[in-house]
């Protein structure tokens, strides 16, 4: 669950920022309107304060956004940086609705009018976040509402009613659509993860947790092709657990499913993370080596051998000693060799290593 609850947070964060340049945008030009509407009024040279002040503002929630950009893993402090440039952006239109607002009527109809704009498009953007939607909507409504409570006519206070109902509208809008932005964004990752999951099951050997059969089919292919189009040496490894059948035999199925998954761990945590390692079925195990030589292949190979020699397992009153695997292995020529040419002939070499006595590495001599 905390895996998807960081996937929701850089969801949120996300849908957040992705918004927040358009929004930038399109408050400055309510801004520009609110300035060149009340430039006549007698608290004009209050109103460029408070555009400057806009201005000023729309700049480091830009430099905000260009930081998310350029350090994306910080998602906690991004989100808090979010929030205090639109808590100041929304305190900075309050401010223009209640301490600013013009006597004229026209003014007053244009503030009205575009504190109404603002808040609206502020709920439909900032869903993914209740409490950055709610402190918007608040911080911008309640001093526009409470202006208009605070005058004397009839029609005035008749508007602060309508203007409270419509905050707590947006308010109940808000929290409904964030609760269908947050069930979305939940059940989309918990998706995403079931499919990984059933991806994972299609791919990997259940006993040992490695690549399987089926998955070298596609994998085998795609790195010759890479390893053509580069000019790049690629290795394939058979790897067989010399006399696994007497294991089984001596000390029961249970005793050789743990050799299977201790020598698939080795063989795991013995190679880079450009190569893969898979298991065929029974005993055998299979490498592609990425960008490797036959003669470096046959170095790390031999040196796996020794590793998997020194493996010691303890199983009740059991202790298994003496592992040793025999491996064929062979390099891809630069042609047109197709994979199973290629797993023939790693299989060729790991035939040579066990009838020359196993417990070694072989390499494929071509006829």
């Amino acid at each position: 669950m905390s895996e998807i609850r960081n996937k929701v947070l850089i969801g949120q964060v996300s849908m957040l920022y992705g918004h927040l340049i358009p929004n930038l945008f399109a408050s400055l030009i309510c801004a520009i309107v609110v300035l060149l509407g009340l430039l006549e009024t007698s608290s004009a040279s209050v109103i460029k304060i408070w555009f400057s002040s806009v201005v000023i503002l729309t700049g480091i929630r830009l430099s905000f956004s260009a930081l998310y950009h350029l350090f994306p893993q910080q998602q906690r402090m991004h989100l808090i940086m979010f929030m205090l440039g639109t808590t100041s952006a929304a305190i900075l239109w309050g401010i223009v609705a209640s301490l600013l607002m013009p006597s004229q009527l026209i003014g007053q109809t244009i503030v009205i009018v575009i504190i109404a704009g603002v808040s609206a498009g502020g709920m439909q953007t900032l869903n993914a976040n209740l409490l950055a939607s709610w402190l918007f909507l608040n911080c911008s409504v309640i001093p526009l509402a409470v202006w208009l409570l605070r005058q004397s006519a009839q029609q005035y206070q008749m508007l602060g009613i309508a203007m409270s109902l419509y905050l707590l509208f947006m308010m109940v809008a808000c929290y409904r659509n964030h609760r269908a932005f947050m069930q979305y964004i939940h059940l989309h990752f918990q998706n995403t993860n079931l499919l990984e999951a059933l991806k994972k099951q299609t791919i990997l050997d259940p006993l040992t947790n490695l690549y399987n059969r089926r998955y070298l089919t596609e994998v085998l292919p795609r790195e010759m092709k890479r390893s053509q189009r580069e000019n790049s040496g690629l290795c394939v490894a058979i790897v067989d657990v010399d006399h696994f059948k007497k294991i089984n035999d001596t000390y029961g199925h249970d005793v050789g499913d743990e050799v299977l998954k201790a020598i698939g761990l080795t063989l795991k945590n013995s190679f880079r993370e450009s190569d893969y390692v898979f298991r065929l079925g029974g005993e055998e195990f299979l490498i592609i080596l990425t960008m490797t030589t036959l003669t470096d292949a046959k170095i790390k190979l031999d040196k796996l051998r020794e590793v998997i020699k020194e493996i010691r397992l303890f199983f009740k009153e059991n202790t298994i000693t003496s592992l040793s695997v025999s491996i064929g292995v062979t390099e891809a020529a630069h042609n047109t060799q197709s994979s199973i040419t290629l797993l023939k002939e790693a299989d060729a070499a790991l035939y040579a290593a066990k009838n020359a006595g196993r417990d070694r590495v072989n390499a494929f001599v071509g006829a």
